[in-house]
């Protein structure tokens, strides 16, 4: 989902960009026709103006295409003003009206996509795999594209909830927290069936020695599938371990 999400976003954002780059064109040559013998020079200007409005009809299919299918077919059948505006930068340019659908390109990269991917946004919100509390705190992160600091949080939470949770150490993390927490004679020992505790504790010991360890002390290059699924990883364990501790609790 996480790498879905980027995706989405790197499609918008080249939308708005070309939407930006448009406007700014549009102005210039509206500027350039109300000189004085500028009229030449407008028309010399006419067809890059097509160019770049064919290239952000481009641009908004390509964002179109990856949407979500109940978005898609909101964005398909004309919701909201995107599709019209950009039917009338076409249809003003091809009329030699460049000022007459400013405001068109204007309302795409202002309104329009924004608008898009707010829905977007709630869409991926309500697809979420993440407990309420872990989600809530890593999604500013995500949604901003900081991807190794949201991976860093979600170890915060997790070694802050199981630390209270288990009334563990709190200088306790890392490997020394998962053998603490999954070793034989460990805190979750009797929670846990013996083959699911030993799986956690294997399972941590690698997690942090391959996804926590690096991130927190080096600036490496994040990778949204890896990081999605150590996401996945962190957020079951704490809701199982959490769910085991009380089971009177339900998770979100």
């Amino acid at each position: 989902m996480i790498d879905y999400r980027s995706r989405v976003y790197m499609h918008a954002m080249a939308a708005v960009a070309a939407a930006a780059d448009l406007t700014a064109s549009l102005s210039r040559s509206v500027v350039q026709r109300s000189r004085a013998g500028g009229e030449e020079t407008f028309r010399e200007s006419l067809p890059e103006l097509r160019s770049k409005a064919s290239s952000l009809r481009g641009k908004v299919e390509d964002f179109h295409s990856v949407l979500p299918p109940i978005l898609s077919a909101r964005f398909q059948s004309g919701h909201g003003y995107l599709m019209r505006h950009l039917y009338f930068i076409d249809y003003y340019l091809e009329r030699d009206s460049p000022d007459s659908c400013m405001g068109d390109a204007v309302d795409i990269a202002q309104h329009d996509l924004p608008g898009v991917l707010e829905s977007f946004d709630q869409w991926y919100e309500s697809q979420a795999p993440f407990d309420t509390g872990l989600g809530s705190r890593i999604e500013p992160f995500i949604r901003g594209g900081q991807l190794n600091a949201a991976i860093r949080e979600a170890w915060v939470i997790f070694k802050t909830r199981i630390v209270d949770l288990f009334e563990l150490d709190e200088g306790l993390d890392g490997q020394e927290l998962a053998v603490a927490l999954f070793r034989q004679d460990g805190a979750a020992s009797e929670l846990l069936p013996n083959a699911e505790r030993e799986g956690y504790l294997n399972l941590f010991k690698g997690l942090y020695a391959l996804h926590r360890n690096p991130v927190a002390h080096n600036d490496i290059p994040p990778n949204p599938r890896e990081i999605e699924a150590v996401l996945a990883l962190v957020n079951s364990a704490l809701v199982r371990l959490e769910s085991v501790c009380d089971p009177s609790d339900p998770q979100d």
